[in-house]
């Protein structure tokens, strides 16, 4: 077996640690690419644990959420770690049944929705609900309460730096959610009136718009974003039916009290 990257941990072979932000009371995972990773493990039947603390934030090797740790080698960005473990656990039949116009559509709409509509939702929880986002959303953030300004302060001119670097800063308000609204309804279009993007059952195109959709449909207040989807019925239905296949579990892993500060959860094959 390989030396583990982390130090003082033992796993079993091809037990996947899946490092992430903590748990939230509204829903699994705050981070659209953590909640898209660990949906694929459970999507996949991967045994893995996911080890949901800021304490393992920066020991990834990009300094960043989500990463894993695989039969003691570390993984990093979530779109190389699904092709891992697809290849790794040769999982290529799970989307063996699809055309490579619908390959090619997969490729497609994950550019899309996890570029532009994931950067009109970080607009849309940091730039305009940061104080909702942080108090009504029930983010815990392990410092005095009086650091907190200093971090709500932070927290935006960060996004707010962001935005600029990839153009939607330079945007109005107006036409940031008339991309949002765009991308919503495209998102709608395709779907049509299919239980999933593809037909009767669910594929990764389905794990990665659901995820990134999710961020906002789920959150306890209402939104720009939450509001198209709702208005979109096709894709209404859409969020509850991924929630019920892949996460019967959601009121329990959101409503239970956090005393273990590693917060470990093993799931098993299914």
């Amino acid at each position: 077996m390989s030396k583990p990257f982390m130090r003082g941990v033992t796993y079993a072979q091809d037990m996947v640690r899946l490092y992430q932000f903590p748990r939230n009371a509204h829903i699994p995972n705050m981070s659209p690419f953590c909640l898209k990773l660990e949906t694929f493990l459970r999507h996949a039947g991967i045994k893995h644990e996911a080890i949901c603390s800021l304490d393992n934030w920066k020991k990834g090797k990009e300094g960043k959420f989500p990463w894993i740790e695989l039969n003691g080698q570390p993984y990093h960005d979530s779109d190389f770690i699904m092709q891992k473990l697809t290849n790794h656990f040769k999982l290529d039949h799970l989307e063996a049944d699809l055309t490579d116009e619908q390959k090619g559509t997969t490729r497609a709409v994950l550019k899309m929705v996890e570029q532009s509509l994931f950067e009109t939702a970080l607009y849309n929880r940091f730039m305009e609900n940061l104080e909702t986002f942080l108090t009504v959303g029930r983010v815990k953030i392990p410092m005095k309460s009086l650091l907190m300004p200093f971090v709500k302060y932070f927290l935006h001119r960060k996004i707010h730096t962001r935005m600029e670097g990839v153009g939607l800063g330079r945007h109005t308000r107006e036409e940031i959610y008339s991309i949002a609204k765009t991308d919503v309804k495209a998102l709608s279009q395709l779907l049509g009136d299919k239980q999933f993007f593809f037909g009767d059952k669910p594929h990764n195109i389905d794990i990665i718009v659901w995820s990134v959709l999710a961020e906002s449909y789920y959150m306890p207040w209402d939104n720009m974003i939450k509001g198209y989807i709702k208005d979109s019925k096709n894709l209404d239905g859409f969020m509850g039916r991924m929630k019920q296949h892949f996460w019967p579990d959601w009121e329990e892993i959101t409503a239970k009290p956090k005393k273990n500060a590693q917060n470990k959860e093993d799931r098993g094959a299914s």
